[in-house]
């Protein structure tokens, strides 16, 4: 399991304050996509720089499905950081909301033919 972090200055126009973090497993790990999102939230909290109320979001969790839309607005924000940074994933082959999307923070679960992945993107703006 990895975790990153994109802060402003990793998007073409660092002015915008986004955000991307983002935890990434091999799904041979875990016996779910439900014990992957346990065990990476506590790993997320194991540093200061990726520790936050993980449990508040579980609370809020409703699990809708993203839609294609949904997807592809993921990948045109990673294509907002294509001048310093590449991404390079897997077909996502299932999406869902972790917490309602608002204006400033999208929490969405992945998942990959071999990995589950942990998408946030929010702003400061």
């Amino acid at each position: 399991m990895f975790a990153l972090s994109f802060g402003h200055g990793s998007f073409n126009y660092p002015a915008s304050e986004q955000f991307i973090t983002l935890v990434i497993a091999p799904k041979t790990g875990y016996s779910s996509a439900d014990d992957f999102l346990t065990k990476a939230f506590a790993f997320l909290n194991t540093d200061d720089d990726f520790r936050d109320d993980w449990d508040e979001i579980r609370q809020r969790r409703c699990d809708t499905p993203a839609s294609s839309e949904d997807i592809s607005e993921l990948q045109a924000r990673f294509a907002a950081m294509n001048e310093k940074i590449s991404v390079l994933h897997d077909p996502v082959l299932s999406a869902v909301h972790l917490v309602r999307p608002q204006w400033n923070e999208v929490y969405m679960l992945l998942e990959t033919a071999s990995e589950y992945i942990f998408y946030l993107w929010g702003t400061t703006a």
